[in-house]
C-alpha cells in the first residue's frame, strides 16, 4: 500500500512540476525601443537597457525566412513534439563514438528553452531539463509562436539580438523587404554567431549560405532561375546604422516608455523633408548666431502627431542639439492672446471689434509696450488681436483678471504654467509664463476644433506621446473659436509669403510671438485638417535681434503648410449667433448718432453695449463750437461725432487723418467745462523707477498730457511749483528725485486736472 501511495506522490509531483518547469516569463530580457511611422518605415530605436539591438518579437516572419531556418536548423519542427528522437539519437551517436561534440541534436523548440534561460553551460543534466521543457513548451506554445520567439531571441553576433534587429544592422532594411539570400544568410548566423557574420569569415559565410539556397532549391522552394539569381547575390560587408528620422521623437518614446513597438501616424517622407528644412534654415540663421528650433504638426480634430522636429538637424554639441525644443519650456511671447481674445467673448466683457484702448500705461509698475512703441489711441479689438498690440490685450486681461486667465490657460493644457496668478501678473499675456511647443499646438488644435464645432476623437494609435492631449473640456465656445479664427486669418504673412493667394495655402489662422530679450520666436497656426507649431531660439537662452517669430519662425510655418494637403474651407459657426446692426467705427450695437452702419453676426454672450463714442453735440451754424442754450443766443444744430477721451484722442487722430474732433466749448460756456484734459503718462497713483545713467546720476522722466483742443496751451505746475507750458506736443522732461509728487496741468481757460506719483 505504501509502495503504491509513494508512486502516486512521485508521478503527481512529476506532473505538477512539468507544468510549472518553463520559466515565468519566458523571456524576460529588455527590449530595444523601436518607433514606425504609419506605412511602417522605421523612424528609429535605441538599445535596450543592456545595449542589445534586441527588437520586440514580430507576430509575422516572411515565408521565405521561415523555408530557410527550418531547412537549415529544424527540417522536422512541423512535425515533432518537441523534441526529435531520431536527430537526437544521431548526435547521441556520433557525439559518443567521437568522444566530443560533432553534432547537436536539438530542435528549433529545444534552442527556444536554451536561449530563455541564457545559454547555461551544457551538461547532460542541462540537456535532459531542455528535453522535457521543450515538450511543456510545445504544449503551451503554437509552432508559429515557437518559431517567432526562436527568430527574436536567436543571437546574430555582436549585440546583435533577433532577426529584425539583424535586418537593419547587417541590410538596412526591414525583415519584409529582404531577398531569399538574405533570408537565407539570417538563417544561418545564430549557429556560429561569433565566428561567421558579414565581415567575418565572409567565404565560409558565403560557402554556407550558397549550400542552403541549394538545398532550398532541391526542395522545391526555388525554381532554378530564382536560385542562379540568389547565388549571384554578394554578401554585405559591414553592418549598417538604423535610421535617425524623428531623432527626439523615437527618444521621448525611449525616455517614457521604454522596450516596445511604437506604430505612430508620423509621415516619414514629410518628417525628412521637414528636417532637410530646418537643416538648411538652421544654416541661415546660424550666420546671426541662432541654432536652435523645433516644428510640430498635427492633425487638428484626431491630435495623432504627424511630424515631430525636435531640433535642428546637425547642428554641433555645442549648441544642445539634443535638447528637445518641442518639450523646453519657453516664454509664451504673444501666443497666448487669441485665447483671451476668445475667453474675452464668451465672458460677455467684449465684442468681436470693440475699441479697445492703446496708449502708454504703467500698472503697479508693469509698464507694457508695444512691439513697435507706437500707439493707436483706440483700437478694435481683432485689429489688436491681428496685430499682435501689447497694450489693448493687457488691459483686457485687467478686466478679465490674471486669476481665471490661468485657471483657464491650466484647462487649456498649459500645464507649464504652473505658479501662481500673483507670481505672473498681467505679464502672463506677453510671455510672463513659460508654456512648451506641445502645448501650444495642443491648444491651437482645440482652438480649431471648436471653430469647426467637432467633437475631439482621441486616437488610439501610438499612445499620447503621439497624439496631442485633445482637452477635453470645452471652456471656449464655438462661436468665440470662430471669431477668433476668422481675425487670426488676417494676420498679415512674411515678406517670403507676398502673393500667397496665388500660390500657397489659404485658410490658415496663425499667431506669432517674441518674447522679452529676443529669446524666443514662435509661428503656430492651424486649418481645418493640420495644426503647426514652430519655435526657433537658442536652447541656452541666450537672445539675438533676429529672433522675432515674423522673422524666423513663420516663414518656417508657411513652408511647411506649403508641403500639407490644401485644406478645406473654414465653415462659419453660427449656431448661437445672432444679426444686429453695429457702428462702422465703434464696433458696438449702433445707437442713435451712429453715422455709419452695418449688419453683423453678434457671438452668444458677447457684450452688447450701445456706442458710447458717438454723441449728438450741439454747436453752432459754422460748427466751430460747441453751445448750449444757456450761455448762447445764436442758431444751434446738434451734428453727431465721433467723439474719444483726451489721451485716447491724441494717438487716433495721429494715425487717422479723418478724425475731426468735438469743436471747442464756445467761451461764455467754458466755466462748466470737464474733461476736456487728460494725463496719458504717469497715471494717478504710478510707481515709477528712476533710471540712472552710467555715472550714477538719475534721468529724467517724460510726462506726457493731451487736451481735447489741439490748439490749446497747457501749463504745467510740479508740486506746486510752475515748471513749463507746452504747445501741440504736450510732452516735458522732468528731473525728479526720489519721493512723492505732484503733476497739475493746467489749460487757458482755467480747467484742470493732476496725478499724484512716486518715484524710487
Amino acid at each position: 500500500m505504501w509502495r503504491r501511495r509513494i508512486k502516486w506522490i512521485v508521478g503527481a509531483s512529476l506532473l505538477l512540476w512539468f507544468a510549472f518547469c518553463l520559466p515565468r516569463p519566458l523571456f524576460a530580457p529588455h527590449y530595444a525601443t523601436v518607433v514606425y511611422a504609419k506605412d511602417g518605415q522605421l523612424l528609429g530605436a535605441r538599445t535596450a537597457s543592456d545595449e542589445q539591438w534586441r527588437f520586440p518579437p514580430s507576430d509575422t516572419l516572411p515565408r521565405a525566412y521561415q523555408q530557410a531556418v527550418l531547412l537549415f536548423e529544424d527540417q522536422w519542427f512541423r512535425y515533432h513534439p518537441g523534441v526529435n528522437p531520431v536527430s537526437f539519437a544521431k548526435a547521441l551517436w556520433e557525439n559518443t563514438t567521437a568522444w566530443k561534440v560533432k553534432r547537436g541534436g536539438s530542435t528549433i523548440t529545444m534552442q527556444v528553452i536554451r536561449l530563455s534561460r541564457g545559454n547555461p553551460r551544457r551538461t547532460l543534466w542541462e540537456k535532459a531539463l531542455e528535453l522535457v521543457r521543450a515538450l511543456r513548451l510545445e504544449v503551451t506554445y503554437s509552432k508559429a509562436e515557437i518559431l517567432a520567439l526562436y527568430a527574436a531571441h536567436a543571437p546574430f553576433g555582436g549585440n546583435i539580438v533577433g532577426v529584425e534587429a539583424a535586418a537593419w544592422r547587417y541590410f538596412g532594411r526591414p525583415l519584409q523587404q529582404l531577398s531569399v539570400a538574405e533570408y537565407a544568410t539570417l538563417a544561418l548566423l545564430p549557429n556560429a554567431p561569433s565566428w561567421i557574420r558579414p565581415g567575418k569569415n565572409a567565404a565560409l559565410l558565403l560557402d554556407r549560405r550558397n549550400q542552403l539556397l541549394l538545398k532550398m532549391h532541391q526542395n522545391g522552394y526555388l525554381d532554378s532561375i530564382e536560385y542562379t539569381l540568389a547565388t549571384a547575390e554578394p554578401l554585405p560587408e559591414k553592418t549598417y546604422n538604423l535610421p535617425q528620422t524623428a531623432y527626439h521623437f523615437v527618444q521621448r518614446f525611449h525616455n517614457q516608455t521604454p522596450g516596445k513597438n511604437h506604430h505612430t501616424q508620423v509621415d516619414a517622407t514629410l518628417q525628412m523633408s521637414l528636417e532637410q528644412l530646418l537643416q538648411r534654415k538652421g544654416q541661415i540663421n546660424a550666420a546671426n548666431q541662432i541654432h536652435n528650433a523645433g516644428l510640430l504638426i498635427a492633425k487638428v480634430q484626431t491630435g495623432e502627431v504627424v511630424a515631430y522636429v525636435g531640433n535642428v538637424p546637425g547642428i554641433p554639441n555645442r549648441y544642445s542639439p539634443f535638447v528637445d525644443m518641442v518639450q523646453a519650456p519657453r516664454s509664451s511671447g504673444s501666443t497666448l492672446k487669441p485665447f483671451l481674445y476668445a475667453l474675452s467673448l464668451d465672458a460677455g466683457i467684449l465684442s468681436p471689434n470693440a475699441l479697445l484702448p492703446d496708449l502708454p500705461v504703467v500698472i503697479n509698475g508693469f509698464r507694457p509696450r508695444n512691439f513697435a512703441n507706437s500707439y493707436d489711441g483706440a483700437v478694435p479689438a481683432s485689429e489688436a488681436l491681428s496685430r499682435s498690440l501689447n497694450i489693448p490685450m493687457v488691459k483686457l486681461l485687467q478686466e478679465y483678471h490674471v486669476a481665471p486667465f490661468l485657471e483657464d490657460c491650466n484647462q487649456l493644457g498649459f500645464v507649464s504654467l504652473d505658479n501662481t496668478a500673483s507670481h505672473y501678473g498681467l505679464s502672463l499675456i506677453l510671455g510672463g509664463g513659460e508654456v512648451t511647443l506641445w502645448e501650444l499646438v495642443d491648444a491651437y488644435a482645440y482652438l480649431g476644433r471648436q471653430a469647426q464645432a467637432l467633437a475631439p476623437k482621441t486616437a488610439a494609435i501610438g499612445g499620447q506621446l503621439a497624439v496631442l492631449t485633445m482637452n477635453q473640456k470645452k471652456n471656449i465656445s464655438s462661436e468665440s473659436a470662430w471669431w477668433t479664427s476668422v481675425t487670426l486669418r488676417t494676420v498679415t504673412r512674411p515678406e517670403e509669403e507676398q502673393g500667397w493667394e496665388y500660390f500657397a495655402q489659404p485658410n490658415i489662422a496663425w499667431k506669432t510671438g517674441t518674447s522679452y530679450g529676443f529669446r524666443d520666436a514662435w509661428a503656430i497656426g492651424y486649418t481645418t485638417e493640420y495644426v503647426v507649431g514652430v519655435w526657433v531660439g537658442n536652447a541656452s537662452g541666450e537672445g539675438r535681434p533676429g529672433i522675432v517669430g515674423g522673422q524666423v519662425a513663420a516663414p518656417l510655418l508657411f513652408q511647411a503648410f506649403n508641403l500639407l494637403p490644401r485644406p478645406m474651407e473654414m465653415t462659419p459657426s453660427y449656431t448661437h449667433a445672432k444679426k444686429v446692426r453695429v457702428c462702422k467705427k465703434s464696433g458696438a450695437i449702433a445707437g442713435a448718432h451712429c453715422e455709419s452702419k452695418t449688419e453683423a453676426y453678434w457671438p452668444e454672450g458677447a457684450r452688447e453695449q450701445v456706442c458710447a463714442y458717438h454723441k449728438g453735440v450741439v454747436v453752432n451754424k459754422e460748427k466751430s463750437h460747441r453751445v448750449r442754450h444757456d450761455c448762447f443766443t445764436g442758431e444751434m444744430e446738434t451734428v453727431n461725432y465721433f467723439e474719444l477721451p483726451p489721451s485716447m484722442a491724441w494717438y487716433y487722430r495721429q494715425r487717422h487723418a479723418d478724425y475731426t474732433p468735438v469743436p471747442p466749448l464756445w467761451p461764455a460756456c467754458q466755466s462748466q467745462e470737464e474733461n476736456v484734459i487728460q494725463i496719458i503718462y504717469p497715471e494717478n497713483h504710478a510707481e515709477i523707477v528712476l533710471p540712472r545713467d552710467r555715472d550714477g546720476s538719475l534721468q529724467k522722466v517724460v510726462v506726457k498730457a493731451a487736451h481735447q483742443n489741439s490748439d490749446a496751451t497747457l501749463f504745467w505746475d510740479v508740486d506746486g511749483q510752475f515748471h513749463s507750458s507746452t504747445t501741440i506736443d504736450h510732452s516735458l522732461a522732468l528731473t525728479l528725485q526720489p519721493g512723492h509728487h505732484i503733476i497739475t496741468v493746467t489749460d487757458q481757460n482755467g480747467q484742470s486736472t493732476q496725478v499724484t506719483m512716486r518715484c524710487l
